[in-house]
């Protein structure tokens, strides 16, 4: 995420009302909701999964 250039798109596979989750190197990291106002869209995280040991 950190490389990407302004505008850049992530596809999205469930729509804005769906449970968000977040996963980095196949392992689920944040549990989040899609929130729309206008044309900006953002990421809300509920939930911090922690790690596996």
């Amino acid at each position: 995420v950190l490389k990407m250039s302004r505008g850049a798109m992530i596809p999205l596979d469930c729509g804005h009302n769906d449970p968000t989750r977040v996963y980095v190197n196949d392992q689920l990291v944040a549990e989040g909701k899609i929130l729309v106002n206008g044309e900006v869209m953002s990421l809300e995280i509920t939930k911090v999964v922690e790690r596996e040991r």
